[in-house]
């Protein structure tokens, strides 16, 4: 935009960061009234102005949504190092995903969950218990049992309800 009062010149990046510019000279510090817009109107057509084609659009790709954790069903054997080299995840990130801060720590566990952030193919490597469903109902009637009836001894509750 040119200033009638000095002739000077501001850009239009000035005019959009400090609209007062539109009527105030900086350097003169004079006001001038605003451009008057009835020649505008005037102008004014019904159709929009077609778009050049090299100002077109270009879809622009979405990310995908993070993969969903896997679900790792532990056996005797598996360690916290082994499970990031099976599913080529950091030992640290898996170590933070299940609030693990010692290695020996998994071995109290039945399960791990594997980030869907570094693991992309959304497929366990064990789908389902080591040792079964059913085996793993029977465990949870017995220990219900020993705890309904006080009995400390596993091997007992296991007698009394075959």
């Amino acid at each position: 935009r040119e200033l009638l009062c000095c002739g000077r010149c501001i850009c239009l990046r000035r005019l959009r960061a400090n609209p007062r510019f539109e009527t105030y000279c900086a350097h003169c510090q004079a006001t001038s009234n605003p451009p008057s817009y009835t020649s505008r109107a005037e102008h004014i057509e019904d159709e929009l102005p077609a778009y050049p084609s090299s100002s077109r659009l270009q879809l622009v790709k979405k990310k995908d949504e993070p993969a969903p954790d896997v679900l790792h069903f532990l056996s005797p054997d598996d360690t916290i190092a082994s499970l990031a080299l099976s599913y080529n995840v950091p030992v640290d990130v898996l170590r933070k995903k299940n609030s693990i801060f010692s290695g020996h720590l998994i071995q109290a566990r039945v399960t791990v969950l594997i980030p869907g952030s570094h693991y992309t193919a959304s497929v366990s490597l064990s789908p389902s218990p080591v040792e079964g469903e059913e085996a793993d109902a029977r465990k949870r009637k017995i220990r219900r049992w020993m705890i309904a009836c006080k009995v400390i001894d596993y091997d007992v509750a296991v007698f009394y309800l075959e």
